[in-house]
């Protein structure tokens, strides 16, 4: 179990990309850990089942994880308009890791 993040806030936030909010830059220490340690539940799972995941992929699924965390608390715009103020959000806040495609991919993995 590697008890430390896998993943950096750089990494989150090239795959975040624009949905980053970069002008603010919130911290993404919270979401980093939340996602470090599932992706460690996952490593030791498993491994009582006799699966070797790479440090790559494990580094790849806690960074995607760290990004549907993060998207939770700040929405991605699916559209927007300026002039009227007006924005849609992606996601749906019942369907869980599959809400983004974040969690989709760490799914995935």
């Amino acid at each position: 179990m590697a008890n430390t993040p896998r993943t950096t806030d750089a990494q989150v936030i090239a795959v975040l990309l624009e949905d980053y909010d970069a002008e603010e830059a919130p911290s993404l220490t919270r979401s980093i850990k939340w996602a470090s340690l599932i992706v460690d539940r996952l490593e030791t799972c498993a491994e009582t089942k006799g699966l070797d995941l790479t440090d790559e992929e494990l580094t790849e699924i806690e960074t995607n994880l760290a990004a549907h965390k993060y998207t939770g608390s700040d929405k991605p715009y699916q559209s927007r308009s300026t002039s009227g103020a007006t924005g849609q959000f992606q996601g749906q806040t019942a369907m869980r890791l599959e809400a983004t495609r974040y969690g989709q991919d760490a799914l995935l993995l």
